[in-house]
């Protein structure tokens, strides 16, 4: 099977959910839950935000190639992270990661979970087969850059606070969790939008130019302003879609005191 992981609008539009018969909206829905599902996992298994975001993006190649219709939500979304833990080398067992997701669906206590059931031993065994199709779908090619890393090496490279990195890689994890952002644009230009989006949703400023470029050019010099205001739209458009209180929660992210840039072009607190 050919890996094929950018796609453009119209590819996206018609995947395999969508040809059987699953809305837009309904797979927006879908895949959002998994990734969320994904995200509590991560956290029952303690396992690292790295990881977790290996397996959200794995859970999203998986649906290029296959159905909502066909493939529960949930059981892939298991899979992408058992997968994801032995790729970012924390690898888990089978039965604590069924038994991570018993008590994420059910809200059991451990002590409730009995594991000898044949409904526990079932799952266990699908999780196995379902680890093997994933395998295959992706075609073995394990490897993910996520656009967390590149938000960490232009922070770095500005000098910015601790709190206006975190503001960005929150904003990465959001993309990540209620976009396909990462099924369309190369992880540095998807930074490049986590950081405009910030900077234009809130009172933080960056250096517009820097050493004589664009800032963004220094993520991806192939990033416009036209593409970033078209990858705005986009985030918009998946924003309305979500709950009032899911709404809530992004817009408040930005929500900040006013900032200078020093003349060492650092960002600071105005109470600094």
């Amino acid at each position: 099977m050919a890996q094929k992981w950018y796609l453009n609008k119209e590819e996206l539009k018609n995947s395999p959910s969508f040809k059987d018969g699953i809305s837009a909206e309904k797979e927006l829905d879908y895949k959002q839950q998994a990734a969320y599902l994904i995200n509590d996992l991560g956290k029952r298994l303690k396992l690292s935000e790295v990881c977790v975001h290996t397996a959200i993006v794995y859970m999203r190649r998986f649906f290029i190639h296959h159905s909502l219709a066909k493939f529960h939500r949930y059981e892939v979304a298991t899979a992408a992270i058992f997968v994801a833990a032995k790729v970012e080398e924390e690898p888990q067992k089978s039965k604590e990661v069924i038994s991570a997701l018993h008590i994420c669906l059910k809200k059991t206590r451990d002590q409730q979970l009995d594991t000898t059931t044949a409904e526990f031993q079932e799952n266990v065994k699908a999780l196995i087969v379902n680890e093997r199709i994933l395998l295959a779908t992706l075609g073995f090619k394990m490897g993910v850059n996520h656009p967390h890393h590149y938000i960490t090496e232009f922070c770095r490279e500005i000098k910015a606070c601790k709190q206006l990195c975190k503001i960005f890689l929150q904003m990465a994890n959001y993309t990540l969790q209620m976009t396909s952002m990462c099924l369309k644009y190369k992880p540095a230009v998807v930074a490049s939008y986590c950081i405009y989006f910030t900077i234009q949703s809130s009172q933080w400023k960056i250096p517009e130019v820097i050493d004589g470029n664009l800032w963004f050019w220094l993520l991806d010099t192939k990033v416009t302003f036209d593409l970033l205001i078209e990858m705005d739209r986009e985030f918009k458009e998946v924003l309305n879609k979500l709950s009032p209180k899911i709404r809530k929660r992004v817009m408040c992210l930005f929500k900040n005191p006013p900032v200078r840039i020093n003349s060492m072009n650092r960002i600071v607190t105005s109470s600094s």
